[in-house]
């Protein structure tokens, strides 16, 4: 009789206690969203960084774009 009231009262306080444990849940997926999120623009960032040093030196360069095989010629 004792262990159905003890289960009884867990079960209470373990349905009691959903509510808080799902609004925690919530609030750490939005952490995670605006996270992931956050690095995607900095993605962003950083790419359009780089394309903007590769066009400024295709530019410098008359507008060739050198590849590794240009440098191998002029090793040869």
């Amino acid at each position: 009789m004792i262990e159905i009231i003890i289960a009884l009262t867990v079960a209470v306080v373990l349905w009691s206690v959903r509510k808080a444990f799902f609004t925690q849940a919530d609030v750490f997926q939005e952490k995670v969203e605006l996270s992931v999120k956050d690095s995607a623009i900095d993605l962003q960032e950083d790419y359009k960084a780089v394309v903007d040093k590769a066009s400024s030196m295709k530019a410098k360069h008359g507008d060739r774009w050198f590849t590794m095989g240009d440098i191998d010629e002029v090793m040869r």
